[in-house]
């Protein structure tokens, strides 16, 4: 596996904009319940609030979100990004 290089500008941005949660998930591994009801309340305002303080939209990452020498190590060469 060849060496990964996460310390630019860039890659540092997309991590910091990520949110991740237990409810991105198959219906079949969702979180079940009342305090997770509230739990799932509590992931998105939080999110929200820590985006809206960093100014960047909460979004699904894309191919576009990662740095060409990423997309290069990830698809191959000769793959399409």
């Amino acid at each position: 596996m060849p060496r990964q290089i996460f310390d630019s500008p860039e890659q540092f941005a997309f991590g910091e904009a990520l949110s991740f949660t237990p409810w991105h998930a198959l219906p079949a591994h969702q979180p079940l319940g009342s305090i997770n009801r509230a739990r799932k309340a509590i992931y998105q305002a939080g999110s929200e609030q820590r985006h809206q303080e960093m100014k960047v939209a909460v979004e699904e990452p894309t191919s576009d979100s990662f740095t060409p020498h990423l997309l290069k190590w990830l698809c191959g060469p000769s793959k399409p990004a």
